[in-house]
């Protein structure tokens, strides 16, 4: 038998639809906004956070 050649193994990569991209593309955009979204929040603890340890300080 003889080994076969690569083009012949390697298969043609999926072609997908408009639509397909579509909502893919509206996921990334989703994800990125999730993202966006978790660091400000956490920034806002910090920030928070920083606020009540200087204000303990004042109190003594």
């Amino acid at each position: 038998m003889q080994p076969r050649i690569r083009s012949q193994v390697k298969t043609r990569s999926r072609v997908k639809t408009r639509s397909q991209v579509k909502t893919r593309n509206r996921v990334k955009i989703r994800n990125r906004v999730k993202i966006r979204n978790r660091v400000k929040i956490r920034n806002r603890v910090k920030i928070r956070n920083q606020v009540k340890i200087r204000n303990q300080r004042k109190i003594v």
